[in-house]
């Protein structure tokens, strides 16, 4: 039950320029040791003049090769380097490729399945299938008059109202994470879905249960710690479509008759991809 309350408070580290790692570090002793070993193939251990003379020769060959090693590690470095700046100006510049990959990265592990599905300019869209009511606990823990712990059954308003709970908390995860790994992206526009039914063909049926948009310095300002996720959704989004019945606070789902722009995002999307994960 407290997981459904606080889900949404969960922080994601901000992206950062990524840096080439050093690379191997050449094997001094090792080189040193080779051109020595071959420099004194065939001269005598009481050679001693001729003994000095090669491993002097073989020092001095061995640097030469321990410079351009050292050189060939640098530019290797700064070569990966220059590749990794290309790739995190282009993430910053909102390139939509670039920006859904790794997005798509991050939502691969999501308890709520999400994944990316465009960008325009700095706005990012994303989909998203939650769980229904059926998630949530049909019975509490309470302590009876006596002190004694017991289970008491939610009544139907009560679980609608965690389940709204739910959906705001992934919707809210969700964009968090987004805005996390996409720094370019101001805005994220978040459509939640919801598998509604599987019909006797196979194919999945999804309703739409929510619709927002929320921009990153608002989110920005929220007192996460102590705000529910259905009063950030309320206080935050903007152009927040939602089909909420109010006697029993029950999500029902958005007619997207009245939406199309909606409507066409969702035919769009391989929502069975998101249903089969």
């Amino acid at each position: 039950m407290s997981k459904i309350l606080t889900l949404h408070r969960h922080d994601f580290p901000s992206a950062t320029r990524p840096l080439a790692t050093e690379g191997d570090p050449v094997p001094l002793d090792a080189v040193r040791s080779r051109h020595r070993k071959e420099m004194l193939r065939g001269i005598g251990v009481f050679q001693r003049a001729a003994r000095r003379a090669a491993k002097a020769q073989a020092d001095a060959t061995a640097a030469e090769e321990i410079r351009q090693l050292e050189q060939e590690r640098d530019q290797d470095r700064r070569r990966r380097q220059a590749e990794l700046d290309h790739w995190w100006s282009a993430l910053n510049a909102n390139d939509e490729d670039v920006v859904l990959g790794v997005v798509a990265a991050a939502f691969d592990d999501n308890e709520a399945p999400a994944a990316p599905v465009g960008v325009e300019h700095a706005q990012l869209t994303v989909v998203l299938l939650v769980p229904g009511v059926d998630a949530v606990p049909e019975r509490k823990p309470t302590t009876t008059a006596a002190g004694n712990l017991s289970l008491k059954k939610l009544t139907k308003t009560e679980r609608s109202s965690l389940h709204a709970a739910l959906v705001s908390s992934h919707v809210l995860l969700t964009v968090r994470e987004a805005l996390a790994v996409a720094p370019g992206i101001t805005t994220v526009r978040a459509i939640a879905l919801q598998h509604s039914r599987t019909d006797a063909f196979g194919k999945h049926a999804v309703d739409v249960v929510m619709a927002a948009r929320f921009d990153r310095a608002s989110l920005a300002a929220v007192l996460w710690d102590s705000t529910e996720a259905n009063a950030i959704v309320h206080d935050t989004a903007t152009e927040l479509v939602v089909n909420l019945k109010r006697a029993t606070h029950e999500l029902l789902p958005v007619n997207l008759a009245n939406e199309p722009a909606i409507a066409d995002l969702v035919s769009r999307v391989e929502t069975d991809e998101l249903i089969q994960r």
